[in-house]
């Protein structure tokens, strides 16, 4: 069992799953940024074997019903923002496209029961172009696309079905 405080001044230092329950991520005023004194103040105090006999002294009786449950990490602005940041250019792109999937403008195929479906070649091609636009990563191989949305969960099924002598492999949301 070990715990990490770690400081940074990039947004993008650790990858944060959506599932994430271990990191609490704060933002932090730069009001004393490069203020030595001010810093200096707090290392006096610090710097001595009293400090932390009077730290240890105030956590063991603050009131236990203001403690802080370690097990319920918040969702800060500062976690959305490196949750966002974490996520690949294939989820991304699903989340924009959101909007239209639902209003089928993706849906050139039909899954094996006559579901509306999407081509994972007419998907991959959005996606390139998507990715070109907003300048994300596009390198992605087809199949590694799938495999990150089946891992994400982000597809109801993912098959083959074959229409007027066409086979296709195609993708449900």
């Amino acid at each position: 069992h070990i715990n990490f405080i770690m400081t940074t001044n990039h947004r993008h230092t650790v990858k944060i799953e959506g599932d994430d329950r271990r990191y609490a991520c704060f933002a932090v005023s730069d009001q004393y940024k490069q203020n030595n004194d001010y810093f200096a103040d707090f290392m006096d105090v610090l710097d001595n074997d009293e400090a932390g006999n009077h730290i240890y002294t105030y956590f063991k009786r603050y009131p236990d019903e203001d403690m802080v449950n370690l097990r319920k990490i918040p969702m800060t602005e500062m976690k959305q923002e490196m949750l966002d940041m974490s996520k690949s250019s294939v989820v991304r792109f699903v989340e924009c496209m959101d909007e239209e999937v639902e209003e089928a403008r993706l849906y050139d195929w039909v899954g094996k029961d006559g579901e509306k479906a999407v081509t994972v070649d007419n998907f991959y091609a959005l996606f390139v172009n998507w990715c070109a636009k907003n300048g994300e990563k596009g390198s992605w191989a087809k199949n590694k696309i799938t495999t990150e949305l089946s891992s994400k969960k982000m597809i109801r099924e993912y098959g083959r079905n074959k229409r007027n002598n066409d086979v296709k492999r195609y993708l449900q949301f």
